[in-house]
């Protein structure tokens, strides 16, 4: 049950940050992280069904490429699959810009070995 609060909650706070972004501009920019761009996706296509008229671009390109973004500017949102680190972070305040981070998944690996592989 919490864990379906936190995620009810994280979803809330990630919609209204969508609002306020996209209040401002016609289109809403998210660059980042591969790992998260099909789920982000999908989220932007469920929002933009629900608000007509507003815009969003989700692109991949790796976490750092969307810290980077959001740096420069060229983004709105970024989407890292890790922490900001502690470089990214100075280089965002020197901007004025006050970089936080909302976790909104867990990523699961696995190593899978096919059993007739004759590694022990």
């Amino acid at each position: 049950m919490k864990k379906i609060i936190t995620l009810l909650g994280t979803i809330a706070l990630i919609v209204a940050t969508l609002s306020t972004v996209a209040a401002k501009n016609k289109m809403v920019q998210i660059k980042g992280s591969d790992t998260m761009v099909n789920l982000v996706q999908t989220w932007a296509e469920k929002y933009m069904e629900k608000n007509t008229g507003k815009f969003i671009a989700v692109t991949g390109g790796g976490s750092g490429t969307g810290l980077s973004s959001l740096i420069s500017g060229t983004c709105d949102i970024a989407m890292s699959s890790r922490n900001i680190k502690e470089k990214e972070i100075e280089l965002a305040k020197n901007k004025n810009i006050e970089p936080f981070e909302i976790k909104v998944a867990l990523d699961g690996l696995a190593v899978v070995v096919n059993p007739a592989n004759p590694v022990s």
